[in-house]
């Protein structure tokens, strides 16, 4: 994460992906050193595909949704410039309890509205769960069920193996899961899930969780989309960015046998 939103395109394309996910905070640092049009360039200059940008955070239950709502705007203007296909969003964390039926109608509130402005820039909006106890929305059948209620053809979740199992999510629940409703996922490896925290990470190869099993599952029911390694273990963070990225690649294609 301490590395540059150049370095990290250099060495992605370096380790063989072709998709890259372009996180928010390197990209603002990047375009108030660098114009857009300088990383389109460095982009097409490493055959790189620019997928999603991560992420408008406390996307729900917001104290302030016309400020969100603004800064979802801007992300779409410069998505479209970078010809990125997603934005990936965060449900709300709350301090107090809310009922399903409650956090249903204000993710739903949000969420239409969201999907009307993403629908003038033919950009997506990937929403993505979190397996934490105080987000509003932690499960994945929650999401899933909010997703096919809101029935947008530009919504649809982004799916994050750490979230996933940290979150109590069971593998049966994505049997009947539409790919299409899929927009990404993330994956990463844990040793201890009821302990663990986002600095707990491993490479999708290490740890103990059935990642293996979890894709097989996505592609049991026809998933072929996008996959990314999202690591927040700062051990990674010292190493070398193009080392990272080449093992990021080989454990992610080991895991899912390709």
């Amino acid at each position: 994460m301490k590395h540059d939103l150049f370095s990290d395109i250099n060495s992605a394309s370096d380790a063989e992906f072709d998709v890259i996910e372009i996180w928010k905070e390197k990209l603002f640092k990047a375009i108030a050193e660098k114009s857009l049009h300088d990383i389109s360039v460095e982009l097409i200059k490493n055959a790189l595909d620019p997928y999603s940008i991560n992420s408008l955070k406390q996307a729900t239950f917001s104290d302030n949704f016309a400020d969100k709502f603004e800064k979802f705007e801007m992300l779409y203007v410069i998505a479209e410039q970078l010809r990125v296909k997603v934005i990936v969003v965060i449900p709300g964390f709350v301090k107090e309890e809310f009922s399903e039926k409650e956090i249903k109608k204000e993710t739903l509130r949000a969420l239409r509205e969201f999907s009307k402005l993403a629908k003038q820039y033919y950009v997506k909006i990937g929403f993505e769960f979190l397996g934490e106890k105080d987000c509003s929305i932690s499960r994945f059948s929650l999401a899933r069920d909010i997703i096919q209620e809101l029935n947008e053809s530009n919504v649809g979740l982004v799916i994050d193996t750490y979230h996933f199992f940290k979150g109590g999510s069971k593998l049966r629940e994505l049997e009947d899961m539409k790919p299409e409703n899929i927009f990404l996922v993330h994956v990463s490896n844990l040793d201890e899930v009821e302990v663990a925290a986002d600095h707990d990470r491993l490479m999708p190869g290490d740890g103990k969780l059935p990642i293996k099993e979890f894709f097989a599952v996505l592609r049991k029911i026809g998933y072929d989309g996008v996959v990314s390694v999202e690591l927040f273990n700062g051990k990674y963070w010292e190493m070398d960015p193009k080392r990272i990225a080449r093992e990021s690649y080989e454990k992610l294609s080991d895991v899912l046998n390709i």
